[in-house]
């Protein structure tokens, strides 16, 4: 994938994450595309360090951090910014 499609990958799954259809599983798996792609950063690495099975748990802790290292914006579950931000995502989708 190219550095510009997991970007964009990332920042859908993120915006999905916030409303719920995308699982944090989903979000590790996004993240690890951002690093297989050349991105770097710690706390990129700390979250594709999360295991799936506790993806639930680490995410919502770990996820902020880690769009910050790719400069891509952070919407809080159940957010106003959120929810606007995936109506974006699918809309772009349709």
């Amino acid at each position: 994938m190219e550095r510009d499609e997991v970007l964009t990958r990332m920042y859908e799954a993120a915006a999905l994450w916030s409303v719920g259809p995308v699982t944090a599983a989903e979000v590790v798996g996004a993240d690890c595309d951002l690093l297989v792609a050349g991105f770097d950063g710690l706390n990129l690495a700390t979250l594709a360090g999360v295991h799936t099975r506790h993806a639930d748990e680490d995410v919502p802790d770990l996820l902020e951090a880690a769009l910050q290292d790719v400069g891509l914006a952070y919407h809080p579950r159940g957010s106003q910014a959120g929810r606007e931000a995936a109506v974006r995502v699918m809309a772009s989708r349709s």
